[in-house]
């Protein structure tokens, strides 16, 4: 993968466009001036729900499957890299929470590790 000039080439055609619009939605919400800005665009606002709909998914499968692995994790992650710490932490927070209270309580106390994945991804992608 190669980005120059805000374009990004790949090698398919197919994952190009894909990848191109994924970047140009993220510069689109990456408009506010400062990373740790409490206003949010309209487009943050609305990445938070589809973040906490990829956390949960992905923390069911995982929880049926038995797998060790963090897959609750991507749509937090998605979601700092696409708007940035503050929202990335809010949609791992709120994964957590209602994920404890419909599925496992256990799940609660790991909101504190979800909030520091999407500061640390945020803030290293930003």
């Amino acid at each position: 993968m190669l980005v120059t000039n805000g374009k990004i080439y790949w090698g398919n055609s197919y994952f190009q466009k894909v990848v191109s619009k994924i970047y140009k939605w993220g510069e689109i919400i990456r408009k506010q001036k400062s990373m740790w800005s409490f206003k949010l665009s309209t487009a943050a606002i609305v990445l938070i729900p589809v973040a906490i709909g990829i956390n949960y998914v992905g923390k069911t499968i995982a929880a049926l499957l038995k797998l060790p692995l963090w897959i609750d994790s991507l749509g937090t992650i998605l979601a700092s890299m696409l708007a940035g710490p503050i929202v990335g932490g809010l949609a791992g927070i709120i994964n957590n929470i209602i994920y404890g209270f419909t599925q496992s309580p256990v799940s609660t106390v790991y909101a504190i590790t979800s909030a520091f994945i999407g500061i640390t991804v945020g803030v290293m992608t930003y």
